[in-house]
């Protein structure tokens, strides 16, 4: 009887334990393949909108059983690179873009996790490195699970940046979960989503620092899934036949002197929008279901500082009455409403009814 006992739970531990072992080759397996795919998606996207000459490979893949190597090469055409960057990095002549991304990936019982860093190659590594930059100063990390996937970039500061534009430190985080689609194939994902800039400089401007919310309400999942298939119009009727809304809230940059701009914005789609895709209209038709507000405040301050070539701009937007002067700020207060367009809660002499 002793025996019997011992077999009847010997066998199911170590039944469990070939499981618990051989879970995460099977999750190093499916990284793989996951991965293959997702970098096979990339090289259609680069062909499509930057042409010949646009690449992105696998270069090797070393997958052991709880740990593998990855190298990823991403390859851009000298014409996606404007002359007034190259003239800034300090490059003669119009060559391709080459970066390489280094990940090392452990294969877990929970999923995959991974670290690794993206590096140019080139024309353009000597430039990084001038301006500082190695292996750690641009670092991908994350991690991809069963049922959520995150991810995040953190790009160092970089001494002696050109003048062209220059990022004080750049960090971008998300951590994500299907609820529409499967993982590794096409799909709407839900969860939160971070991009902090420290600082972000332009020639003769004071830089500039804020935060910025956008919020999403009420979004069928499965819409935008069917959506992403190019099935647009049934798609879109169910998603306006919701009444979504998309807004942007609590915007505020602002120099460390506190000069800045302010604003709010707020999209909302009609239900009926969703009859008139149902009965095949397109066009002022469709507009027509759109409720737009849109709110911007600049500190008179600010304006004061900026180059003449921007004030020029803001000028005209006051000649043709978008932008207005009253508290001593510039403010924009524009909004569309079944088709009616309204500045500062007027229509425009040279808008339609006006």
């Amino acid at each position: 009887m002793g025996r019997h006992w011992r077999w009847w739970v010997g066998v199911p531990a170590v039944a469990l334990a070939a499981v618990m072992a051989g879970l995460p080759v099977f999750n190093g397996w499916q990284a793989e393949q996951t991965w293959q795919h997702r970098v096979e998606q990339w090289q259609r996207a680069l062909s499509e909108t930057a042409g010949a000459g646009a690449t992105a490979r696998v270069v090797d893949y070393q997958r052991g059983l709880y740990r593998a190597s990855v190298r990823t090469e991403l390859v851009l055409p000298a014409s996606m690179m404007p002359p007034v960057w190259r003239a800034a990095l300090g490059l003669s002549a119009p060559q391709p873009v080459h970066w390489v991304l280094e990940q090392t990936l452990r294969h877990g019982w929970r999923g995959v996790a991974f670290d690794g860093h993206l590096q140019p190659t080139g024309a353009l590594a000597p430039v990084f490195e001038r301006l500082g930059g190695d292996a750690e100063s641009i670092s991908v990390r994350g991690h991809l699970g069963f049922d959520t996937q995150s991810i995040a970039v953190r790009v160092q500061q970089l001494a002696g940046a050109p003048d062209l534009f220059e990022l004080g430190g750049l960090r971008a985080s998300t951590d994500l979960r299907p609820v529409a689609g499967r993982p590794g194939a096409a799909g709407v994902w839900s969860g939160d989503a971070r991009l902090v800039i420290d600082a972000l400089e332009l020639p003769d401007v004071a830089p500039l620092q804020g935060r910025a919310v956008v919020e999403f309400e009420r979004i069928d999942a499965a819409a935008l899934l069917t959506l992403s298939a190019d099935q647009w119009r049934p798609s879109l009727a169910a998603l306006a036949s919701e009444s979504p809304r998309l807004s942007l809230a609590a915007l505020r940059l602002e120099t460390p002197q506190e000069q800045g701009l302010s604003g709010e914005a707020s999209l909302r789609i009609r239900p009926a929008m969703a009859e008139r895709l149902h009965s095949g209209a397109s066009g002022m038709v469709l507009w027509e279901a759109l409720r737009l507000d849109t709110e911007l405040v600049i500190d008179q301050a600010l304006v004061a500082v900026l180059p003449g070539e921007v004030r020029a701009w803001l000028d005209l937007g006051r000649a043709f009455g978008f932008l207005r002067r009253r508290d001593g700020d510039w403010r924009l207060a524009l909004a569309v409403d079944e088709g009616s367009l309204r500045i500062h809660g007027q229509t425009p002499a040279w808008a339609p009814g006006g």
